[in-house]
């Protein structure tokens, strides 16, 4: 390993709170093997390992619109004033958490000396429901919701995970 010699001590891997979910879709495999590999090699090596496994993220400025679609989705549709049209009849958990927000909770990881594998996320988890109506408040829109029961639930990413109230 290149960074030993170096004089590296820590690794910062950011992974994904899918990694440690039940799913078996390519993204969360993917995840947890890089966090296998990135552990291993750092036992091997002496050098101490923070795995840090934010939930889905986004920025104020559309950034990350490509990564969540869903949820800026959700916010044209408000914004606009048209009616959001949810597929089924769950109404499944969200989280997520500020671009800003992740960036202090790494800055402290990183000069804390931390490592371990350390979940970041925001304190709530919200319905869908809860998460349009929550939005629609925040910015005094109207919300104009309904739930078309001829199409698939909508995918429950958090089914399963345990998402830990971290301090960071």
């Amino acid at each position: 390993l290149a960074a030993r010699p170096m004089g590296v001590r820590r690794l910062v891997l950011i992974s994904s709170v899918f990694a440690a979910g039940r799913a078996d879709d390519a993204y969360s495999r993917t995840k947890r093997i890089g966090e296998e590999i990135a552990l291993g090699i750092c036992a091997e090596h002496g050098i101490g390992c923070a795995v840090v496994r934010p939930t889905q993220i986004y920025d104020s400025h559309g950034r990350a619109k490509k990564h969540q679609p869903f949820l800026y989705f959700l916010c044209d549709r408000l914004a606009s004033g048209r009616k959001i049209i949810l597929y089924g009849n769950a109404d499944p958990l969200r989280n997520y958490l500020h671009l800003d927000d992740l960036s202090a909770a790494l800055v402290r990881v990183v000069r804390e000396g931390m490592v371990g594998t350390i979940t970041l996320a925001h304190p709530l988890s919200l319905r869908v429901t809860e998460l349009v109506a929550s939005l629609a408040t925040t910015h005094g829109l109207r919300c104009h919701l309904e739930f078309d029961t001829t199409k698939s639930d909508l995918a429950d990413y958090l089914d399963g995970l345990e998402l830990p109230t971290s301090d960071l």
